[in-house]
């Protein structure tokens, strides 16, 4: 795990029916071989600005409606895994970024009923990572000027990691 914020304390909360363990690769879900659970990971943090947060996460392999992985940032899904063949058995990268303030981070894995192989099937997280960017503020004077707005501040688009966009938006 890598911080890349100033004196950033984290606080972590395991689950304690079915923790998560550490392994040489990443952080396992907890619940593996159980039916009906969930196992949730969690941490918790503030910062003095906005930060971006990312990891990585991979699945052993598709298993279908039976048995997920969602991340939460304060309480809302940003992603879910689960319902296609498209991301298993390979580490697959996320990233999101929250304003300056508290915030928790939640990773929960469950797992239905029925699941025949969950004994083997199991979710993995690795290289989480906080780091501080720089937010791009634009206010936009004119309707569907907004592509105008936000280049007149930067060379180029694909460098902006956070635009906070305010004014007429429309038309």
């Amino acid at each position: 795990m890598a911080l890349i914020l100033p004196a950033v304390k984290l606080e972590f909360a395991n689950d304690a029916a079915n923790p998560w363990t550490v392994s040489d690769e990443c952080v396992i879900n907890g619940n593996r071989g159980k039916n009906e659970t969930s196992s949730i990971l969690s941490f918790s943090f503030s910062t003095d600005a906005t930060t971006e947060i990312s990891f990585e996460w991979k699945k052993s392999w598709y298993y279908g409606n039976n048995h997920f992985l969602e991340f939460f940032a304060d309480g809302v899904c940003f992603g879910k895994t689960g319902e296609s063949y498209e991301s298993y058995s390979q580490f697959n990268s996320i990233s999101i970024c929250v304003e300056k303030g508290s915030h928790t981070i939640l990773f929960k894995d469950s797992i239905g009923s029925d699941w025949t192989d969950a004994e083997y099937d199991y979710s993995c997280i690795k290289n989480l990572e906080l780091k501080r960017i720089k937010q791009l503020s634009v206010d936009v004077t004119v309707p569907g000027a907004m592509g105008d707005s936000i280049l007149a501040k930067v060379d180029n688009f694909a460098d902006v990691k956070s635009l906070k966009l305010s004014g007429a938006l429309n038309d």
